[in-house]
């Protein structure tokens, strides 16, 4: 097994898939899942109905239909539509990841899924809509997962 990144492993570095609130919750989810023999085909799709996330949009990367999700309302806070696909895109990195560190394997479709979100968020607009304090450090930090997940042993 590869040896990943600290920043792909470690919940408390600030720009990696475990860091968020979403990344942290999807890593303890499944390992608890995981525990109690849940199947990892079913795990995302539950959590996400749990959530009232959609699934779906896990290979959108038109950027004119991506400028649309991410759209503010009028008082600041964030669409239906920018929560969804930034939740989903932190859940299925964080998915993926938690496969990696506690099954030392990747499902294919995961695998896929994430590297489509890992593309999304790298995206300028993303980037500048999260408003991420260090951009450049998140954005080597999605090279990181990018690099992790193409590496990654497939199932």
């Amino acid at each position: 097994m590869t040896v990943l990144d600290p920043i792909l492993t470690d919940s408390g570095i600030g720009y990696g898939p475990l860091a968020s609130d979403t990344g942290s919750d999807v890593f303890g989810f499944y390992e608890d899942w995981r525990r109690s023999d849940g199947d990892r085909g079913e795990f995302l799709s539950i959590l996400l109905r749990k959530w009232e996330i959609e699934d779906a949009g896990w290979e959108e990367l038109d950027e004119a239909r991506i400028d649309n999700a991410l759209q503010e309302t009028r008082r600041g806070q964030l669409t239906r539509e920018a929560f969804q696909m930034l939740t989903r895109d932190d859940a299925i990195i964080a998915f993926a990841f938690a496969q990696i560190i506690l099954d030392g394997n990747l499902r294919f479709e995961d695998q896929r899924y994430a590297q489509v979100a890992v593309q999304r968020q790298k995206l300028e607009r993303v980037m500048k809509f999260r408003g991420w304090r260090e951009p450049l450090e998140r954005e080597h930090a999605l090279t990181l997962m990018e690099k992790a997940l193409s590496a990654a042993n497939i199932i």
